[in-house]
């Protein structure tokens, strides 16, 4: 079962080199809808997203999803947005949701310097 959205903590690339995810809260428990990023063999070039998982923060579990699981829990979540940042990754989260994994236009293929959306 892929839990509802209670309160949205945030939505964000992760220092991991470019993976994704969206913070939030249900009946007092900590999830993260995450995207984790695939790379070439040097780790040079991003190259799409993994499957969506569900991460409990509570007890360490993770639940792969379906990409229209991921998307209709990220379409739940314009309702609880509060700010522009949130905003445009959530769009970014979507875009990867919507192709299945394939690499948005807003996220860099190539490692290196990059500026917030």
């Amino acid at each position: 079962m892929i839990p509802q959205i209670g309160q949205l903590l945030s939505i964000e690339m992760i220092r991991d080199g470019g993976s994704l995810a969206m913070s939030f809260i249900t009946k007092g428990t900590e999830f993260w809808l995450f995207f984790g990023v695939r790379f070439n063999n040097d780790n040079s070039e991003r190259l799409g997203y993994c499957e969506p998982v569900i991460v409990n923060r509570l007890i360490g579990t993770q639940t792969q999803v379906s990409w229209a699981s991921a998307l209709s829990l990220l379409t739940s979540a314009h309702q609880f947005v509060e700010n522009v940042e949130d905003k445009n990754w959530l769009i970014v989260m979507e875009s990867v949701a919507k192709s299945e994994g394939k690499l948005p236009a807003k996220v860099e293929r190539f490692i290196g310097p990059w500026s917030s959306l």
